[in-house]
């Protein structure tokens, strides 16, 4: 009987799943629906997030915002030529000092906040 439950179960969290176009192919991915679920940050920030923590572009791709999916694109990849393509100048700023490995470009950088995230990220 209690294996008759668990196909259920699993028939049943399934079909949930593709009813709400979730995959849950990974850990990964059941981490991120979670995340997306219970956090009260913006999607894109959560998507960037996890891009940068697990470098994997796949999370940048859905980003929304146009300069931040780029942005992911070129600090994940560490190619200038993603951030050269931002209108964002502080983003592009930042961007360019991680892509280039140059932690000076940090401070052509105005908004104090995004300076201080710049000098952090990893070169």
């Amino acid at each position: 009987m209690q294996n008759v439950i668990k196909i259920f179960l699993i028939l049943f969290s399934i079909g949930v799943a593709e009813e709400l176009n979730i995959e849950l192919n990974t850990t990964e991915d059941k981490e991120l629906n979670i995340e997306l679920n219970s956090s009260k940050e913006s999607h894109d920030k959560i998507y960037f997030s996890f891009a940068i923590k697990k470098r994997d572009l796949k999370y940048c791709s859905s980003i929304q915002n146009k300069d931040k999916k780029i942005f992911c694109f070129g600090i994940i990849k560490r190619n200038s030529g993603y951030c050269n393509m931002i209108k964002n100048r502080d983003m592009k700023n930042t961007c360019l000092s991680v892509a280039l490995s140059d932690e000076t470009l940090c401070s052509n950088i105005k908004n104090e906040k995004m300076k201080k995230e710049c000098k952090l990220l990893k070169r």
